[in-house]
């Protein structure tokens, strides 16, 4: 029980820790600018860059 509580807490810290430094990069906005990467698929592929995308970012994460 006392395990999982420490594993938890260590999971909010983290979770923390990773929206303040996104806030931080946006200054302090949700969303505020599109992560550069999409931006070049997107001229290097054209109109099928969102299948590009999902196949090598989204998916990808999932799997790994």
């Amino acid at each position: 029980m006392l395990q999982s509580r420490i594993v938890m807490a260590m999971t909010w810290v983290w979770d923390l820790r990773l929206a303040h430094n996104y806030f931080r990069r946006e200054k302090w906005q949700w969303a505020a600018r599109e992560d550069w990467r999409f931006n070049d698929m997107r001229s290097q592929y054209g109109k099928y860059w969102w299948w590009i995308s999902f196949f090598s970012v989204y998916l990808s994460q999932q799997v790994a």
